[in-house]
């Protein structure tokens, strides 16, 4: 019996094309990305030639650009569904182009939408109105599905499972009206077929046998309950977000700490407090207070974001990697964001040899310090941006990177392994001289060698697209929609009871799909 049937159509509301990992130009970010997403004056410099982003939002641009390089299923789940509800159209996105299926992933307006709904799930108001889906029962979840595709709400569904992370589109779901549930799925990794996800309502439990981070793995059969599961919404990804480095941040207060290794090796980050010591592989772990989001990328969770309060006091946050699995090196990116404070990131290429040797930063919530160490014989480049002004960091050896904020300014120290400072610096976060652009410092320990240097910024040139886009964005997230105060929906099956049926078009596998809306009989 059907719950409920968007009506889509396989071989037609799909892309032709499958969920990659791996870099590509045109699904890439950019400066138009950020600037269609948080607004001109939230991304580019005043009084530059052309735009010369601030320099926590190119570190914003290049984290993203790392990170999406695991996968970009997030991205596909939702702009399928955008394009099935006529938010956005095929036509708008590609010349000639009909349907999903008749766009390229290498068109640039393709690609490139693709990227900003991908980073969507980094958006304030997103994370805020998704997290507490994890809390809902697999009985809840399939009752707020059926609500969300009656009321066209476009939602897209993260599943969690073998420290890996994937989302897909619901179409439709069935039941057979005694408790057992099939979530009928568009999955980005396997296009022109529809796919079941079982639930059980009895046991509150759920079961995908095709799941695989990224097309062309073997399938998995991923399994679990309450918590490994949640929902996105379309308005909340649709709502105006502040830029994540900005005095307006929601997270404005607390520490962002975000990590990814371009799909190259598994990361997870390992976050200790005075109460708490928190793995984001081990959900077990997982403390209140220390929010944890895995990046919706597929590849085994080759990326993931922490959020962790002021009032958690001291912290110390160290990545955790596992083996490359080849010989190239793992293109390491973190960034510890302190919206409105001063964002720094650290870059850098390990082989296996070195993944032992990682950075780690110490930071007091109450206080405005903290501390990167390196600790061995590892490189690494680390770069700290506040308001207008960054120092550019190339650093070997044992070495100390520390940050004290006053009132009025922040005082920049570099200290070697003995304690002793090598470098100091003062910054008010204004540029003093109409030059944007960074103090470059070179130091290794062994020879005791310092260079300082100075390089100017790059402009970009922004097109009219993407600045007509900022009168709809970068303003306070607070009105978004709060999926947590969904309340409890009755049984979608509406106590019916007969045999499971696949939704209208579907044979629970090679699926073309009728495109036509099967009879609703729940609540």
């Amino acid at each position: 019996m059907a719950c409920v049937d968007s009506g889509l159509t396989s071989n037609i509301d799909e892309f032709a094309f499958e969920n990659w990992g791996g870099p590509a130009e045109s699904a890439s970010f950019t400066a138009d990305t950020l600037v269609s997403i948080f607004g001109y004056e939230n991304t580019c410099m005043p009084d530059a030639s052309g735009c010369v982003m601030y320099p926590a939002a190119q570190q914003w641009m290049d984290q993203m650009n790392a990170a999406i390089e695991g996968g970009r299923c997030e991205g596909m789940a939702t702009l399928s569904q955008r394009l099935l509800e006529g938010r956005d159209v095929a036509g708008d996105l590609q010349a000639g182009a009909m349907s999903t299926v008749d766009l390229s992933r290498d068109t640039e307006m393709v690609g490139g939408s693709i990227a900003k709904w991908w980073a969507s799930q980094t958006f304030d108001a997103v994370r805020r109105s998704t997290e507490p889906t994890r809390e809902w029962s697999p009985s809840r979840m399939v009752n707020e599905i059926v609500s969300a595709l009656q009321s066209k709400k476009g939602p897209t569904l993260g599943l969690y499972g073998a420290d890996q992370a994937h989302a897909i589109t619901p179409v439709a779901v069935t039941t057979d009206g005694a408790g057992s549930f099939i979530v009928h799925v568009y999955d980005n990794n396997y296009p022109g077929r529809i796919l079941p996800v079982n639930i059980d309502a009895n046991a509150e439990t759920w079961s995908y046998d095709m799941a695989a981070a990224n097309s062309g793995e073997e399938a998995a059969i991923w399994s679990g309950g309450t918590g490994t599961m949640d929902l996105t919404l379309m308005d909340s990804r649709e709502a105006a977000t502040s830029a994540p480095w900005s005095d307006e941040s929601e997270t404005k207060g607390s520490t962002t700490v975000t990590v990814s290794t371009g799909g190259r090796s598994h990361v997870g980050l390992q976050i200790r407090t005075d109460s708490a010591t928190v793995n984001t592989d081990d959900r077990s772990t997982w403390a209140d207070g220390i929010s944890v989001f895995p990046f919706l990328d597929g590849d085994g969770n080759s990326g993931v974001s922490v959020v962790v309060p002021k009032s958690m006091g001291k912290a110390t946050v160290t990545p955790v990697l596992g083996a490359s699995g080849g010989t190239e090196a793992v293109p390491l990116v973190m960034t510890v964001d302190f919206p409105g404070r001063g964002s720094t990131q650290i870059q850098a290429d390990l082989s296996d040899e070195e993944l032992a040797t990682l950075p780690e930063f110490t930071f007091e919530g109450d206080e405005a310090g903290y501390s990167f160490e390196v600790d061995g014989g590892g490189e690494f480049d680390l770069e700290y941006a506040y308001g207008e002004e960054e120092a550019d960091y190339d650093l070997s050896g044992d070495v100390t990177f520390s940050v004290e904020e006053g009132d009025d300014n922040t005082d920049l120290s570099l200290r070697d392994s003995d304690g002793n400072e090598v470098w100091q610096s003062e910054f008010d976060g204004e540029d003093d001289d109409g030059v944007y652009g960074s103090v470059d410092i070179s130091y290794d320990e062994d020879t005791g060698t310092l260079e300082e240097s100075t390089s100017e910024f790059e402009s970009y040139v922004i097109t009219d697209d993407a600045d007509g886009a900022t009168d709809e964005t970068s303003v306070d997230s607070t009105d978004a929609p709060d999926n947590s105060s969904s309340p409890e929906s009755t049984d979608p099956s509406g106590g019916a009871s007969g045999d499971t049926e696949a939704p209208a078009g579907s044979d629970m596998g090679e699926s073309t799909g009728s495109g036509s809306n099967t009879e609703d009989t729940s609540p």
